[in-house]
């Protein structure tokens, strides 16, 4: 059927004809005169960028006309010899919104066998990078539980930070960044085995990062005791950058672009209404170093979506987790100084 004009905004949709169907060698009338009729459904048109919700689903001939409802047309007489149903029509959905093209994910983490493979050409195609190590969940726990307890009203939050200018020649950027790695791991100075892995992992990420992101003027190092107050939600980070490992219980989860309602991920939806498949959601291991790309990242991948690890109980506590940051938080001043 050749679509018309509807309403000045362009061609309507195509039809779609319910065809009637026989039932067994039944012979009653249809309607009550023979005449069978097409039900024409009007599909929904965007108008002016908006997605108008679909009228009412086909009525019968004798309800209240509307540009929005159906079409009656007749056709040719049935045989007597021929009985037909009134085809079935679905309910309408009630509520709409718009729904993102559909289009190819970039890289989502790509697996590194070491922090060199982050400069490459290939980590460029990709929202996060990880080097696999394998640490035991529960090796470390005993110390951060001590450390829980020390910390006693302040056991979450911040244990150490150091905040590096990166306005300095190389020689003197590796010289904070050796001096950041102490700062950081110090207060883990009785537990030699767990400060010595601290400090490498802050001196490695701190200087790969640097090579990353030559441009970044400021790096963040954190060394932080995560309990309750973690981000449980599926985002996107507002900044750059961040490097992280997790040395106990369990680490950072992600999903691929295509695993996501965004419509619901921009407005507030909650985790279940966000993530389309949940056996796709992954996760880093504890011990592995994550880089994960943010929204203000200067390349084509970025925005990995993720959330903190779902929280254990022991002896119906939470669990807190020891987790080392690496992040730069913006990009907003380069080329402000000569």
């Amino acid at each position: 059927m050749q679509g018309s004009g509807y309403g000045g905004y362009g061609n309507r949709s195509p039809v779609m004809v319910m065809s009637p169907r026989l039932v067994g060698n039944a012979l009653p009338s249809y309607g009550g005169h023979g005449i069978r009729r097409q039900m024409i459904v009007m599909k929904p048109q965007q108008i002016a960028g908006t997605i108008q919700p679909q009228g009412q689903l086909a009525r019968s001939v004798g309800a209240s006309t509307s540009p929005l409802v159906v079409q009656k047309t007749a056709t040719t007489e049935q045989p007597a010899s021929k009985g037909f149903v009134r085809p079935a029509v679905a309910a309408a959905p009630t509520v709409y919104k718009p729904q993102p093209q559909a289009y190819q994910d970039p890289g989502t983490m790509l697996s590194c066998t070491s922090l060199s493979q982050w400069c490459s050409g290939e980590a460029e195609k990709s929202q996060g990078l990880c080097v696999k190590r394998a640490i035991d969940p529960r090796r470390w726990q005993p110390v951060v539980d001590r450390l829980v307890n020390e910390m006693q009203e302040d056991a979450e939050g911040t244990i150490s930070m150091v905040s590096i200018d990166l306005n300095a020649t190389e020689e003197e950027c590796q010289q904070k960044f050796r001096k950041a790695a102490t700062i950081v791991s110090q207060n883990l100075s009785r537990v030699s085995d767990l400060a010595k892995l601290v400090y490498q992992d802050a001196l490695a990420l701190t200087d790969t990062t640097h090579k990353l992101l030559p441009q970044a003027k400021k790096i963040l190092v954190k060394l932080e005791l995560f309990g309750e107050s973690v981000c449980r939600r599926w985002h996107r980070d507002n900044y750059v950058s961040r490097a992280i490992v997790s040395y106990n219980c369990s680490a950072t989860q992600y999903t691929p672009d295509s695993n996501v309602d965004f419509w619901e991920l921009e407005h507030c939806g909650n985790n279940d209404c966000i993530i389309q498949d949940k056996s796709r959601i992954l996760s880093a291991d504890v011990g592995d170093m994550v880089f994960m790309k943010g929204l203000t990242y200067p390349g084509k991948a970025k925005a990995l979506i993720h959330k903190s690890p779902e929280l254990k109980y022991s002896n119906g506590k939470v669990v807190t987790r020891l987790v080392l940051k690496v992040d730069v938080m913006d990009l907003d001043d380069v080329g402000g100084e000569s």
